[in-house]
């Protein structure tokens, strides 16, 4: 009976140790679950803000008639996520340079689009310098770049917005030194 005293000890340190050891494992479990939770929810808000800067910078003009300033001001802006004053995401705008730049011509007068693109002029043929009648619009072709970066968890994301602008064809001239024409 004496022997069965030390016998009955050792099993129960080794029930202890396998208990704690248990718990250890799914504290470390949960801790892990926790990190990779945080880390997502990280990249989604700086999906959302990269998402969010595009309309911003596709919602004014700045960027067609200034690439390198998208914002108005600059082509980067710090936003605010958690209302504490200071900037979480920091979203660079990068524009490159418009793809592509075509006259319109207009197939139907009764598209709303389109009216405003049709000009007449009286015909001089055979004039040279004559005024000539056609299309007064063009539409421009934007690739836009935002890359949200997270300053706490340095996330990052990069989300690309393709973009139409309409243009009256006198305007396109400004652009024609950030755009090849294709006529």
């Amino acid at each position: 009976m004496k022997n069965q005293r030390g016998a009955t000890l050792l099993v129960a340190l080794i029930m202890l140790v396998l208990m704690t050891l248990a718990v250890v494992m799914s504290f470390n479990a949960g801790r892990n679950n926790a990190a990779i939770i945080g880390n997502q929810q990280a990249q989604q808000a700086t999906t959302d803000t990269a998402r969010a800067a595009l309309e911003e910078v596709i919602s004014h003009t700045f960027f067609t008639d200034s690439p390198s300033t998208s914002f108005g001001t600059a082509n980067d802006k710090g936003y605010d996520i958690n209302s504490d004053s200071t900037p979480d995401i920091t979203v660079a705008m990068t524009p490159k340079p418009c793809i592509r730049n075509y006259t319109i011509l207009p197939v139907d007068p009764d598209d709303t689009a389109s009216q405003g693109c049709v000009s007449g002029a009286q015909q001089n043929l055979g004039v040279e310098g004559a005024a000539k009648s056609g299309a007064s619009c063009a539409d421009v072709i934007w690739e836009l770049t935002a890359v949200a970066t997270d300053t706490v968890t340095e996330a990052r994301t990069t989300a690309i917005q393709g973009v139409r602008v309409r243009q009256d064809a006198n305007a396109v001239v400004n652009t024609a030194n950030h755009c090849p024409s294709t006529q």
